[in-house]
């Protein structure tokens, strides 16, 4: 197996883009349909979920320092975090021609293992690094995912949000979630360059309502939590996180 596709587990076991699976299909279906719809099986609101993705990069492990039996423990991890997503993919596509009311059933059963996995698979990553490791590698996963961190319980609490600022949240991916689904929906003739231009623009769009909702005091501790800006452009470039609007 080779090192990239060692470390690609992670938008597929651990991966939960708020705009982000739209733009990993490309040309092809919207988020929650194949497997896209993996991305969204380990449960959302997870601040781990492109770990993975930020782990497979030279220039991040080598902010991370992680040495080389770091490396080699993570990619056992990773080994199997892969068999697991394979097989949760697998078990999918055999559902394509399944009565509706089957469907839903075993893809319940499906998305609930894959987030025992998921958890899993992040006790195993946090044993492995140090804790100035792990909290520098949160930081990096908070730069990445940008404001689809603002809908994870973790950073909701940290930044204490209020009810409704998490439903005005809600509201704002659902409604892009919506949009997306029209641009791939059957019928609709758009050329791709067209398409990722939209997403872009939804996307810039989307980001600066999010961050509209916080207050001046949650702005500034939500910029914080990143810590020190890190150049993210070749995870970006591989499909890890949204890209940059």
């Amino acid at each position: 197996m080779s090192r990239c596709i060692a470390w690609a587990w992670a938008g597929l076991v651990l991966g939960v883009g708020w705009l982000a699976g739209a733009e990993a299909g490309k040309d092809g279906p919207p988020p929650q349909i194949g497997i896209f719809a993996l991305k969204g099986m380990a449960g959302p609101g997870a601040l781990q979920d492109v770990w993975g993705d930020l782990l497979r990069s030279e220039a991040v492990r080598k902010e991370l320092g992680i040495c080389p039996e770091q490396l080699d423990a993570l990619r056992k991890i990773s080994h199997k975090a892969t068999e697991a997503v394979r097989r949760n993919f697998e078990e999918m596509q055999e559902l394509r021609d399944a009565a509706p009311e089957v469907r839903s059933r075993k893809f319940a059963e499906i998305a609930a293992r894959a987030r025992s996995e998921a958890e899993e698979t992040r006790g195993q990553i946090e044993r492995v690094l140090r804790p100035n490791q792990l909290a520098r590698l949160k930081q990096l996963a908070l730069q990445l995912r940008g404001v689809a961190a603002l809908e994870d319980k973790e950073i909701q609490e940290e930044l204490k949000l209020t009810e409704e600022q998490k439903r005005q949240l809600k509201m704002l991916r659902e409604s892009a979630v919506q949009q997306m689904r029209e641009w791939w929906r059957p019928g609709v003739p758009m050329k791709p360059e067209a398409r990722r231009e939209k997403f872009r623009a939804l996307l810039k769009e989307g980001e600066a309502k999010a961050m509209a909702i916080l207050t001046a005091a949650q702005k500034a501790q939500f910029e914080e939590m990143k810590g020190a800006k890190f150049d993210l452009s070749d995870v970006r470039a591989r499909g890890g996180g949204p890209p940059k609007p």
